[in-house]
């Protein structure tokens, strides 16, 4: 009957040793899923942000280089306005006054030359050839144009008289004809003035046309005041026969 109930005793205290034994193994358990419970909610979330930054950091490509924005060129527009027409004579002024100036300039230029020239020229002497007059004659077409654009309404033919001494320079030159004492006429005789020949052994007389066409104006350009009186002087003598 004792060893019965030293053996329940101890049967007794074995299983409160197991429970205890257990009890322990379970705080143990417990407290183990808590560290990991720890690691998983701070150490690994930590891990997985440093290895994001380091990740961010790689693949973030370099900035690249500042390059300077090209600037475009500047074109021409498709449609651009018409300019201005030039008109040389709109300038308010008679014909005869724009022609004497051209003239002044001329004779400055025949002074200027007969100062200057003798001195260079050869030293030959034979009889003057109308070739030799005629290649005079056409070195100074632009005196001649000068002369006609600075009065467009003058149109024409001008006989011009010039006396050539034997030094190849003009000595006189006048126009005759319609246009003798007009200040065209002194203008062309002016730019004659200026031509000069080669040496001669004597004194040339000679006469030669000039034909007078100023060049037309430009599209736009209104008539010059020598223009608009002739205009109004031709137009006078019908308006006083409607009149009447």
């Amino acid at each position: 009957m004792w060893h019965d109930l030293g053996s329940g005793r101890d049967e007794a205290v074995v299983r409160a040793l197991r429970a205890e034994s257990e009890h322990r193994w379970q705080e143990r358990r417990r407290r183990r899923a808590l560290v990991a419970q720890v690691a998983l909610c701070v150490v690994v979330p930590a891990l997985y942000i440093a290895a994001g930054v380091g990740l961010t950091i790689r693949r973030t490509p370099a900035p690249p280089p500042r390059a300077t924005v090209p600037v475009a060129p500047q074109t021409q527009p498709l449609i651009t306005s018409l300019p201005a027409p030039l008109c040389p004579n709109a300038d308010g002024l008679e014909d005869d006054v724009r022609v004497e100036a051209v003239t002044r300039e001329l004779r400055s230029l025949r002074a200027a030359a007969g100062r200057a020239a003798p001195h260079e020229r050869p030293a030959k002497r034979s009889p003057l050839a109308n070739n030799d007059i005629t290649r005079g004659i056409a070195n100074i077409r632009s005196g001649f144009t000068r002369c006609g654009n600075a009065a467009p309404s003058s149109r024409g033919l001008v006989w011009v008289t010039a006396v050539i001494a034997p030094s190849g320079f003009v000595t006189r030159a006048r126009a005759t004809g319609d246009f003798a004492g007009t200040a065209v006429g002194r203008c062309l005789a002016a730019a004659v003035a200026t031509a000069e020949f080669p040496l001669s052994n004597h004194s040339v007389t000679t006469e030669f046309p000039i034909a007078l066409l100023p060049e037309p104006a430009a599209f736009g350009c209104p008539a010059t005041i020598t223009q608009a009186r002739l205009l109004r002087e031709r137009l006078r003598p019908a308006i006083i026969v409607r009149q009447h």
